[in-house]
């Protein structure tokens, strides 16, 4: 073993136990310069193999070589690399009594040994703690190489980084610390800080109105505002996501809305309706919300023509035309195709005349009317021939007729239903005055009678 060692010492005594350790680009060699020497040495070399030179004293194991007042020898010197840290590189070392003089007493320490005994190796040392069990020791690395360490490390955003030295980092970059260390080495690290952001992210987020939105914690809120969450993001720091929750509304409208009598009204879904009534839709608003249209929706009806009374044209223009209406929305206006803007014509030549009925709304509503041409009429044998103007007439109808028939003759007005109508009458040397001012518009019939008997019947018609 002596020999194998000297392979890589030539020319030098070491013991036969040795090491070989790489720290750093360099080997080194533990060992004892003896086999049983009381100091540990290493050497260096640029490869395995070596040569290897340069020897440095590193440890005296002088401290463990008493025993009981006897001496020790220390042995077995070895590195440990696998637990090299900073603190330094750790070796062991057995130790044994020694009992080397020459007359070989019966009994050293108390130990009986027999000759010949050039060391005295009792089986009692080596069952003792202290003399059985390896010592170990930590030898500086300075005493091998200029110790340095790179530290690779990260804080979170806001953290701080203790450095060797006790002073703090907060800040990203390289920083060299050297650390003077108890056993007269310094100890130098190279501190490569990287400061990790802590992510602050917002998120912005829309609801429709009676709706609910899910926050990343799995909860569900309705309510606008914001809402913050703390995580570990990937690079291993808090981060905060905030939420912030609007809620838009949905629109609730109504209209009003009229419709002429036949026309069709487009509905805010698209679809058409010419009846009365609600109807509702429910829309996309612009914001993407449900919105929801009401549409009240009258139709105005159109004037219902109850009645007509078309007086013939006898080829002198003397035609006329004398609707009756109910319904419709009042004030109703009226324009003939003649240009006329009352409700009834006269003075008319046969023919065809349209009316257009104009309501309150402005709804239009037409209608035809014809006045037929006929020869002048006489009066049936044994009835009275009788004159009505004017027709229609307002305040004021005359009725006259020959003077033979007045005699005994007496007049009765009644409504469009038969009933008798108490309006006032005047004799007049032709005939009568009528007082309509108690009548309301509508078609009226006259009755002439003479000793009770009924010579003739005439409508008229008040407007």
């Amino acid at each position: 073993m002596q020999e194998a060692a000297s392979l890589f010492l030539p020319g030098q005594t070491v013991s036969s136990t040795y090491s070989i350790v790489k720290l750093g680009n360099r080997y080194h060699l533990i060992s004892q310069s003896s086999f049983l020497g009381s100091r540990i040495y290493g050497w260096t070399a640029d490869q395995i193999t070596g040569p290897y030179t340069n020897r440095t004293p590193l440890y005296n194991t002088q401290p463990f070589r008493q025993y009981m007042g006897c001496d020790l020898f220390t042995y077995n010197a070895m590195a440990h690399p696998q637990f090299t840290d900073e603190t330094g590189l750790l070796v062991s070392f057995n130790v044994i009594p020694d009992r080397s003089d020459d007359n070989c007493s019966v009994s050293y320490c108390g130990i009986a040994c027999c000759p010949p005994c050039f060391f005295c190796l009792h089986p009692l040392y080596f069952r003792n703690a202290d003399t059985y069990r390896p010592k170990f020791v930590r030898i500086p690395l300075c005493l091998l190489t200029d110790f340095s360490m790179t530290v690779q490390a990260t804080i979170c955003d806001g953290h701080t980084y203790l450095l060797p030295d006790g002073s703090p980092a907060s800040q990203s970059g390289d920083y060299e610390v050297t650390v003077p260390l108890e056993n007269g080495c310094d100890s130098t690290y190279f501190i490569q800080l990287e400061v990790l952001p802590s992510s602050q992210q917002t998120v912005s987020a829309t609801i429709s109105e009676g709706n609910s939105y899910t926050l990343p914690d799995g909860d569900s809120t309705s309510e606008a505002g914001s809402y913050p969450f703390m995580y570990t993001a990937a690079n291993g720091c808090d981060s905060t996501l905030t939420v912030s929750l609007e809620v838009l509304p949905q629109f609730q409208q109504s209209l009003d809305a009229a419709i002429c009598e036949g026309e069709s009204y487009a509905l805010p879904d698209g679809n058409t309706t010419s009846q009365p009534g609600t109807y509702t839709a429910t829309l996309t608003a612009a914001n993407g919300c449900d919105s929801t249209v009401t549409v009240q929706l009258a139709v105005n009806a159109a004037p219902v023509l109850t009645d007509t009374l078309i007086m013939p044209d006898d080829g002198t223009g003397n035609g006329s035309i004398l609707p009756q209406w109910t319904g419709g929305i009042d004030p109703l206006t009226f324009t003939w195709s003649t240009g006329a803007v009352s409700p009834t014509v006269e003075g008319l030549m046969a023919g065809e005349y349209l009316l257009t009925v104009t309501d309150a709304d402005g709804c239009t509503f037409s209608f035809t009317f014809t006045i037929p041409l006929s020869t002048a009429s006489t009066e049936p044998a044994g009835q009275p021939e009788i004159r009505l103007y004017p027709n229609p007439a307002r305040d004021m109808l005359i009725v006259e007729m020959e003077a033979a028939w007045l005699t005994d003759a007496s007049l009765i007005i009644r409504d469009i239903t038969g009933q008798p109508l108490p309006l006032p009458i005047n004799r007049t040397v032709k005939g009568w005055q009528v007082d309509l001012h108690g009548c309301t518009a509508g078609v009226y019939q006259l009755e002439l009678r003479r000793e009770g008997a009924l010579l003739a019947v005439r409508s008229f018609v008040v407007y």
